[in-house]
């Protein structure tokens, strides 16, 4: 195929790294081998869960969405506490000596 114009082959700007092999233009090659670089596959952003794993992971997403609230919790009553015994001024915490 003819290179893109504009961009030269990486065998002519640096002879060295093209170990005497053609390789196809979708595939680098491994500069210390020479052997095309598939071990790592292209992504798009996302890590894609193929197979069977998928139907778990899509399950354990809906049981937790399910199981999601969004009413107002008290994760701390020490903090509760303290917070309701400390002054506030418009709803907002105040140093005692301020008034």
């Amino acid at each position: 195929t003819m290179p893109t114009p504009g961009y030269e082959q990486m065998s002519e700007l640096c002879p060295s790294m093209s170990n005497g092999s053609m390789m196809d233009d979708g595939q680098q090659a491994n500069p210390g081998t020479g052997m095309p670089m598939q071990a790592f596959p292209k992504r798009s952003g996302f890590d894609v869960v193929a197979g069977p794993d998928r139907d778990i992971v899509i399950s354990r997403y809906k049981e937790k969405r399910r199981t999601r609230r969004f009413d107002k919790q008290v994760r701390y009553e020490s903090r509760k506490a303290r917070a309701d015994s400390r002054l506030r001024i418009k709803g907002r915490f105040a140093k005692a000596n301020q008034s």
